[in-house]
């Protein structure tokens, strides 16, 4: 004869419940809170390596591309990995490899002339990357 299992499903559904609620306030207590920088986007730069780097207003670095669209600053365009750039909306990985085939850009029209940019892909570059100075 076997074992009836049917408790066991509530009970054990209970204890998952219980165990993420747990894990969850004890997360929240151990994480840091979160941090905002109130500095122009032109001032913000890197410190640090590995696990302990992390943005900053004042001296540093410049921002790795990938770091800098995560924070909702432009991307550099001529800097910029094809990863970051294929995840712009409506860009994709196409249009990126050619973004980065044509490099240097240093201005709009070139931008504009590299295969398959047309108007809606240039507003979207402009309004998510920049080009160097």
């Amino acid at each position: 004869m076997g074992a009836d299992r049917r408790g066991g499903q509530p009970r054990a559904l209970g204890i998952l419940v219980l165990g993420a609620l747990l894990v969850g306030t004890l997360g929240q207590a151990w994480w840091p809170p979160t941090a905002t920088l109130d500095c122009a986007p032109a001032a913000v730069r890197w410190v640090g390596l590995g696990a302990s780097a992390h943005a900053r207003c004042g001296t540093g670095e410049r921002l790795p591309p990938a770091v800098a669209g995560a924070l909702g600053l432009p991307l550099p365009l001529n800097d910029a990995a094809e990863e970051d750039l294929a995840r712009l909306p409506g860009i994709g990985r196409d249009v990126a490899r050619a973004l980065i085939a044509a490099r240097p850009l240093r201005s709009w029209a070139e931008v504009d002339a590299v295969r398959g940019v047309g108007p809606a892909r240039l507003a979207t570059l402009r309004g998510r990357t920049k080009l160097d100075p």
